[in-house]
């Protein structure tokens, strides 16, 4: 458990991106505090990063940046390959959106569906492999740290509705990527610095065509 001081750095950090009651804080802390008790028996994020502090620093400040470019009337978000819920859960706690979260491991499933159920927010969890899904209409995708731009515009593209956007936190690659997926694909993007990494960017795609 983090110290009280570090919570209220954590709480003005987070209204940096957005304004964050109190409530919806507390419910950040419980989702990261159940994160640590279940990544002791399933590898949820690396064990390296074992403590509140590390998992608030490295991945659920770098997740909650995402919203900062989540349209004001969307309604509908669908996280491709959600893992430990970055960013589908965070992105489900802080915003009204409805979220759909594509995860193909079930004990994954298990801990996102523990605490979809504690947070009581619209957090809706498919176990199943992206590739064998039913498509629904959603207005944006997110992905982190799941495959390549191309893969993930090929994943994206399962989602036919044409106006859809696109929303992938990437690394330093991201020139070769973009390069790599222009292969095979036509789509508009921009670049957004990330506000937690030196080298890192939210890539933002529209106009998505095979």
């Amino acid at each position: 458990m983090s110290s009280t001081t570090n919570l209220e750095h954590y709480y003005k950090q987070l209204n940096e991106i957005g304004n964050v009651s109190r409530e919806t804080f507390d419910l950040c802390s419980l989702y990261i505090n159940t994160l640590l008790k279940w990544n002791k028996r399933i590898n949820l994020v690396s064990k390296k990063h074992h403590t509140f502090d590390d998992i608030w620093e490295r991945h659920f400040i770098d997740s909650a940046q995402i919203i900062k470019h989540i349209p004001t009337d969307a309604k509908i978000i669908t996280d491709l390959g959600s893992g430990g819920g970055f960013p589908g859960i965070v992105i489900g706690i802080l915003t009204n959106c409805e979220v759909h979260l594509i995860e193909s491991d079930s004990r994954k499933c298990a801990f996102l569906n523990e605490v979809a159920r504690h947070v009581k927010k619209g957090i809706h969890i498919h176990n199943e492999r992206i590739e064998k899904i039913t498509s629904w209409k959603t207005d944006v995708i997110t992905a982190r740290a799941l495959s390549s731009l191309d893969k993930l515009l090929e994943l994206s593209n399962i989602f036919e509705d044409e106006n859809k956007l696109c929303l992938f936190l990437k690394g330093e690659n991201v020139v070769e990527e973009i390069n790599e997926a222009n292969e095979n694909w036509n789509f508009n993007y921009t670049k957004h610095k990330s506000l937690s990494s030196s080298t890192g960017c939210i890539l933002e795609i529209t106009n998505l065509k095979s």
